[in-house]
């Protein structure tokens, strides 16, 4: 959506009589393919269009682009792979043509992206003051964000509350009404924006805190810019007699305002808990492993997770067979721990038992390597080669003698270049002219 799609045609900025007589012909073709369609409301205050957007939802045949291009009367279309948008261009009298996007919305969801694209950058400008409070709203919803969990998991911190336009302004504090009736210039869709029960100077205060996005709006959306960086510098008497909210009182208050989000909610944060405590844990464990084998803490911590459980009666016991080949972050003894009196236990063991559990882990370790060495005769020739070209530099013998010890190695005597040149630079391989070493 934009207007630019289609860098092979010339396609004019339309004029409001003209966008809107396409428009309504486009609405037309595209109700006899679709039971939903719907072209966003513009911003008011626009003084030209670049194109011509559509949601669709619905289809009543499955209408592939070919047909939409037909039923539209256009010339060519343009699609990208995985994208629910199409761009087609319609032909204009004048030789020119417009640019119209069909984006394809969920049935389920056509109603809120139809709130999210509407009337220019409204939302744009909703979902910089709702940052700061911890909302965010995409194609999907509006959600609240748990401060605790955002900084390491984005993606876990969102809890879904509406996909209900009117539900979410009502929620926002946001008059459905006056959003239902239309705005005639962009101050009135700012000044219904900042009316949301949420929004007062100190969300204001934020709103210079800008992320990359923002400067991206600024420079592309005159509307956005307008708002924030003129309009509302412009009038600060707007937030007299507002309460300030926090971050914390606003989820309070969602979860408050959306029951089904509660469960979600406790949820999150309880699973949130658990990791942290599991992570206490493990580095609890790791911290009973003596410093002076720090370095060998990873096959400890291996092995506790492949040989160690705790038996009701004999307590944390070391096995000889593995509990689980493939281990995982979590061990599986983890759900027995859950006091700090059990962490403490584990660690007295570990403190008492690590060099056997090390012991057992590297045994396993060695196993697995011969299995696959014998597998891959490949790998076994290697393993060989490798561990003659360290005792070569161990040795430090001369290049002459070198020659003679490499020609011994496993896989003949074709690697004295290669070898020689790792460990003398050359000096070892085949046709090098240097002077030797005397022995």
């Amino acid at each position: 959506m934009g207007g630019n799609a289609f860098a092979h045609l010339n396609c004019p900025r339309l004029p409001h009589n003209l966008y809107h007589t396409l428009r309504t012909q486009c609405q037309s073709a595209l109700e006899g393919l679709y039971t939903k369609v719907k072209s966003p409301p513009v911003g008011p205050s626009k003084r030209d269009h670049g194109d011509i957007d559509f949601l669709v939802a619905g289809p009543k045949h499955s209408p592939s682009a070919e047909t939409i291009l037909k039923a539209l009367g256009a010339t060519t279309y343009l699609h990208t792979s995985g994208s629910s948008t199409t761009h087609f261009a319609i032909p204009l009298p004048d030789g020119n043509h417009a640019q119209v996007d069909v984006h394809v919305c969920p049935d389920n969801s056509f109603h809120w992206e139809l709130f999210m694209q509407s009337y220019g950058d409204l939302l744009q400008i909703l979902g910089v003051l709702n940052r700061p409070l911890g909302l965010t709203a995409d194609n999907r919803g509006l959600y609240i964000r748990i401060p605790e969990i955002e900084p390491s998991n984005k993606k876990k911190a969102m809890v879904s509350l509406t996909a209900d336009a009117n539900v979410a302004m009502r929620f926002l504090g946001l008059d459905v009404l006056k959003y239902s009736n239309g705005f005639s210039t962009n101050e009135q869709v700012f000044e219904w924006c900042m009316a949301g029960r949420f929004y007062g100077p100190v969300v204001a205060s934020k709103v210079d805190n800008e992320t990359h996005n923002d400067r991206v709006r600024y420079r592309k959306r005159e509307m956005f810019t307008a708002c924030m960086k003129e309009w509302l510098p412009a009038h600060p008497e707007i937030w007299s007699g507002r309460k300030p909210w926090t971050r914390e009182e606003v989820l309070a208050e969602a979860l408050e305002y959306f029951p089904d989000a509660r469960h979600i909610y406790h949820q999150a944060m309880s699973e949130y808990n658990q990791e942290l405590w599991e992570v206490s844990v493990l580095k609890a464990v790791r911290e009973a492993v003596p410093l002076t084998v720090e370095h060998k803490a990873g096959d400890v911590m291996r092995g506790l997770k492949r040989f160690v459980t705790l038996d009701p009666d004999a307590g944390w016991t070391l096995h000889p067979n593995a509990t689980q080949e493939n281990i995982v972050r979590r061990p599986v003894w983890m759900t027995h721990i859950t006091t700090e009196t059990d962490k403490a236990r584990l660690c007295e063991w570990v403190s008492q038992h690590w060099s056997e559990v090390r012991e057992q882990e590297k045994e396993r370790a060695e196993a697995k390597k011969a299995e696959r060495m014998l597998a891959n005769p490949q790998l076994e020739m290697r393993k060989k080669n490798e561990d003659f070209l360290k005792n070569v530099r161990a040795n430090k013998p001369t290049a002459k003698k070198a020659r003679s010890e490499i020609k011994k190695s496993p896989l003949g005597a074709w690697t004295i270049g290669i070898i020689g040149f790792a460990v003398f630079g050359g000096s070892a391989g085949v046709g090098v002219d240097r002077a030797e070493e005397p022995e």
